[in-house]
């Protein structure tokens, strides 16, 4: 006779195990989803993406009568690649912590796997910000640091700097956001013409400045001052009135790990998370010990070309 078990069963047990993976997957709430230019090259080939920067033409010219229309070129300048990374954990389920299991917590195994990769994936995406000031693992198409005070441009040679840690730094204040908007105001392509980049704007911050946060974005008046002036970078205190800072949103992050560090990033920012392959749940028995063994497995890259849309600032 047929003796029934949960290795005779191994998928009744993957069922099982499986669902309650998934289950507990879409339920822990990632943070880079709200936050990140999320992008797709599932079952498409290549190791890695690699994009190269280009300028726009130049301005228009004046063509007296009679004469030719000048020709223009872009400026070709730097390429950046973004390679994809495999990450991945696993556990083992013996014969008899199945059998044996009386408080459900060998069942619960299959969530603890799928929180382990959602953090991961915050992780690495949050990684970015944390090392945009320095360092060289995370760089924009120019080589440069993410966030860094000189930036050029291709073709008109305008130095940009989206670093507002420069010199003594700006901590997160009404004045340090009016810059970082005045940033955005005085942006410029890489030909040199103005480059108005999209709101609304996300403020990001790490979780010790939650209260700093609260006070810029509800205060109408300034913020530990006993005159009648308004707090200038407060949403909606203009309301209607073009160019002025009516829409942001703060975000708060757990994943940022300096206590003073703050991004403004425009909708339209670069910061990427692109998906090689998405997370997979596979399984198989171990013949030598009767155990069952899960693993999962997903490959992604993390990076941002474009700078532009980002200012940050390290006090």
């Amino acid at each position: 006779m047929a003796l029934v078990n949960t290795k005779s069963l191994p998928n009744t047990t993957d069922r099982s195990f499986t669902a309650n993976f998934f289950d507990e997957y879409k339920e822990y709430p990632s943070e880079f989803t709200k936050i990140a230019k999320v992008q797709s090259r599932v079952g498409m080939g290549g190791k890695d993406i690699k994009e190269y920067e280009m300028s726009p033409l130049g301005s228009f010219v004046t063509i007296p009568e009679g004469m030719a229309v000048t020709f223009d070129e872009p400026a070709e300048g730097h390429s950046k690649t973004l390679t994809f990374s495999k990450v991945g954990l696993g556990c083992q389920l013996t014969e008899e912590s199945q059998e044996d299991d009386l408080t459900g917590n060998v069942s619960r195994l299959s969530g603890k796997l799928a929180k382990s990769g959602r953090m991961k994936f915050d992780l690495d995406y949050f990684a970015m910000f944390n090392g945009a000031f320095t360092g060289t693992t995370y760089t924009s198409w120019d080589g440069q640091n993410i966030c860094d005070t000189d930036h050029v441009t291709l073709k008109s040679n305008t130095t940009i700097s989206n670093d507002g840690s420069s010199g003594t730094g700006v901590s997160l204040s009404e004045t340090g956001l009016q810059g970082a908007f005045e940033y955005f105001d005085n942006l410029v392509d890489e030909a040199g013409f103005p480059l108005i980049m999209q709101g609304p704007y996300i403020l990001l911050a790490p979780m010790e400045l939650r209260w700093m946060l609260a006070k810029l974005g509800k205060n109408e008046g300034k913020i530990g001052v006993i005159d009648n002036d308004i707090n200038t970078v407060r949403p909606g205190n203009i309301e209607g009135a073009a160019n002025m800072p009516n829409a942001w949103t703060p975000f708060l992050s757990r994943w940022l790990t300096d206590a003073d560090n703050w991004f403004l990033l425009a909708k339209n920012h670069d910061a990427r998370f692109v998906w090689k392959r998405m997370i997979k749940l596979g399984s198989s028995d171990d013949f030598a010990t009767g155990s069952r063994l899960y693993k999962a497995t997903a490959r992604y890259g993390v990076g941002t070309f474009d700078y532009k849309g980002i200012y940050g600032s390290a006090p």
